[in-house]
């Protein structure tokens, strides 16, 4: 039951207004700025973090080949597409637990095989705190940035921890 936070009336969840007393309800459950860093976060969209332009491979690239574009470009992920749309991510923590010390070889290997499906995935507008939750509770260090357009989605970068911190240090300066 959705408890209105003026009259405490216990409605059915979901609705708009509290059915005792007209309370607007639409805002309740989402987080209010006291201020400081916490405000910032809340209010810094994810386009602020100028997220890099992520690398894209195809499903059926090698994972030895993935991991030299990684290490050519200096990132951390790329995003694998299939058919032109995002099918998952594959990251250096990927090749660590899957590759590294295993009897197998990366260049028989396609990335299809041992990526993240289904990535999550965060929009352009989103606040960077939703970022921040993502790494925290799920513990992601790169999430990709999507826009949606007429129903098309689009990877358009990809925000890691270490752009996270590297804003916030130039932002305290």
């Amino acid at each position: 039951m959705g408890k209105c936070p003026s009259c405490e009336y216990r409605n059915v969840p979901g609705v708009d207004v509290c059915e005792k007393c007209g309370q607007d309800l639409m805002d309740t459950g989402v987080p209010t700025p006291v201020g400081g860093i916490q405000a910032e976060l809340l209010a810094t969209r994810l386009d602020a973090l100028e997220p890099a332009v992520g690398l894209e491979v195809d499903i059926a690239t090698s994972v030895a080949d993935a991991m030299k574009l990684m290490r050519d470009k200096k990132h951390g992920s790329v995003v694998v597409t299939k058919d032109g749309a995002m099918a998952g991510i594959f990251t250096e923590r990927d090749v660590l637990m899957k590759i590294v010390g295993r009897e197998v070889d990366p260049a028989a290997m396609t990335i299809g095989q041992v990526m993240t499906e289904g990535p999550q995935h965060l929009r352009r507008n989103d606040p960077l705190a939703f970022a921040i939750h993502l790494m925290a509770v799920r513990g992601f260090r790169h999430i990709p940035v999507v826009r949606e357009e007429k129903g098309k989605v689009d990877t358009i970068g990809i925000v890691s921890i270490r752009g996270i911190v590297g804003y916030l240090t130039k932002k305290a300066l």
